[in-house]
């Protein structure tokens, strides 16, 4: 698979360290950083990869950090915002945990919701990487949908560890889950649509949770889902 897709451009990608891959139709449905190159190597085991929906996509997306870095101050010390395992409010469904007894655990769409304990973790390790000084954390009921929206817009970098859900039929109704734990603000469900509205400057968005990969293969488009959406704001300002 290597040889077919990558082998015409070996000559081209000798000696370069990092790789921006732009698939069409059902060439996003594979990972290119798996496939293998001469020796058994691993094609991530020499290039940094990223992909671009398309080349417009990828042209505008430059253009617009380009002026975000001029306009930035040097001292802006706005730069992780994190939310982790949130509380969850979506509804419930019974659950038995194995020596038959039952309870009630968070649901939504008739999908059962676990704790994400590892995510927590997750959070104090990037904490500890960026500093009390440059990050802000938040987890369980802090973790709140009315909290991301007010404050996201500041920080250049975003990672939400917490479950993601697709709507594949609906793709603007894609979701991550947080805690909607603010006086009936909000419903702790972050939409794809919600997301188009906001005014996000951050070089980086890191969505941990699962289907936030996913989406419906548009021919010039890519994935619409998740990560599309969130790359529309940017190309709508630029």
């Amino acid at each position: 698979m290597f040889e077919r897709l990558l082998g015409p451009a070996r000559r081209e990608l000798a000696g370069k360290a990092a790789l921006l891959i732009v698939p069409d139709g059902s060439l996003w449905d594979l990972p290119f950083q798996a496939l293998l190159e001469e020796g058994d190597r691993y094609l991530a085991q020499s290039h940094a990869i990223a992909y671009a929906p398309s080349l417009t996509v990828l042209r505008e997306m430059t253009r617009l950090h380009a002026r975000k870095h001029e306009d930035r101050s040097a001292s802006d010390p706005f730069m992780l915002l994190a939310m982790a395992d949130p509380e969850l409010h979506t509804g419930a469904a019974a659950h038995s945990d194995g020596d038959g007894q039952t309870e009630m655990v968070p649901a939504y769409r008739g999908e059962k919701l676990q704790r994400l304990p590892e995510a927590r973790r997750e959070m104090a390790a990037l904490q500890r990487l960026y500093g009390n000084r440059q990050s802000e954390v938040y987890s369980g009921a802090e973790a709140r949908e009315s909290r991301f929206k007010s404050e996201a817009g500041k920080f250049r970098i975003l990672h939400l560890a917490t479950h993601g859900i697709l709507d594949n039929t609906s793709p603007m109704y894609s979701s991550v889950l947080l805690s909607a734990k603010d006086d009936g603000k909000e419903d702790g469900v972050l939409e794809a649509r919600e997301i188009m509205q906001m005014d996000l400057k951050a070089d980086l968005v890191v969505l941990s949770a699962c289907e936030t990969a996913r989406g419906h293969i548009s021919a010039g488009e890519g994935v619409i889902g998740l990560t599309w959406h969130s790359l529309l704001p940017a190309r709508r300002r630029a």
